[in-house]
């Protein structure tokens, strides 16, 4: 099978590109062919013009599988960048694949494009869309998930959505948290410790190769997290660890109370509000749908994961 795996020079591009070639596949890479890079006679990597739908079609000619992996940095604050890199190239790569007929396009979602500050326990992919989003970067997400899973062309869409996104060669949000802890600025609210949805990168790859041959699961969104309930503090404090990093500070304020000060503090090298309800917010998935229509499981646990960056430091 032939997949186009976008944002291939980034920590989830990569995990894709990995396992595509263990299954014997073969794959165009969209992104810089850089030392991060995998290098393999079954990879052809190539620059796009996200702008020209003629450099589109010709980069999707011939591919059954795509998997758009490059959404942009989700901890932007800036709405013009987001709508770019997350809205506009995800539209605009959609229509590629329509018109070059490809069987599956895989969009790289978030659980965020539920999450409006509040509590979800338990909850399954019936829950709806957020109306009151925490950053640009979610209502992008969420735009761009309802055009991928509306779509009725040929390219049959489907959404993953992920929890926190972390494994080997991070370049997403360890370097974000590390840097909110090294400036003092990673806080957790006052109150009972809360449960964060984490996503190993390896477990998201395995994901698309699920999606990718599963069947009658066109126009779905599927939760994909690492089937683990992990308190927040426990989880950060290992995670950060492994950067050498000091563990997250727990904070005085009451959620609601930390909530308005993010409002101001996140243009101002602060936690953004986005960052405080992925700590602050207790989150707990229902994967059962994942599991039934992807047979989708969990290659790496959260311990055998957090090993692994220890060892990688080491």
């Amino acid at each position: 099978m032939r997949w186009l795996v976008t944002g291939a020079d980034k920590m989830v591009g990569r995990a894709v590109l990995r396992a595509v070639l263990d299954v014997g596949d073969e794959a165009i890479a969209i992104g810089s062919a850089n030392s991060q890079s995998i290098a393999h006679d079954r990879v052809t990597y190539r620059d796009v013009d996200w702008r020209d739908d003629d450099d589109l079609a010709r980069v999707t000619e011939g591919v059954e599988v795509i998997a758009h992996t490059d959404v942009g940095d989700p901890w932007s604050l800036d709405r013009k960048a987001c709508e770019e890199q997350v809205l506009v190239r995800t539209e605009a790569l959609l229509d590629a694949a329509n018109r070059a007929g490809a069987r599956r396009f895989l969009f790289r979602s978030s659980e965020r494009v539920t999450s409006s500050g509040e509590p979800r326990r338990t909850v399954n992919e019936r829950l709806a869309h957020s109306w009151r989003w925490l950053s640009p970067w979610d209502e992008m997400m969420s735009i761009a998930e309802g055009v991928v899973c509306a779509h009725a062309g040929a390219s049959a869409g489907i959404a993953l959505r992920a929890g926190l996104v972390w494994g080997e060669g991070d370049d997403e949000s360890l370097p974000r948290f590390v840097g909110l802890s090294e400036r003092k600025a990673l806080v957790l609210p006052s109150g009972p410790d809360t449960t964060l949805v984490t996503t190993h990168a390896r477990n998201l790859a395995q994901a698309f190769l699920c999606a990718s041959m599963a069947h009658n699961i066109e126009g779905s969104a599927y939760w994909i997290s690492d089937g683990e309930w992990v308190f927040a503090r426990k989880f950060l404090t290992r995670w950060l660890a492994s950067a050498g990093a000091k563990a997250p500070r727990r904070g005085l304020m009451p959620l609601r109370v930390a909530d308005l000060l993010a409002r101001w503090e996140q243009h101002h090298g602060g936690m953004s509000r986005a960052e405080l309800a992925l700590v602050g917010v207790t989150t707990i998935l229902d994967g059962a749908r994942a599991h039934n229509e992807l047979a989708y499981e969990p290659l790496v646990s959260i311990d055998e994961g957090l090993a692994a960056l220890l060892r990688a430091k080491i």
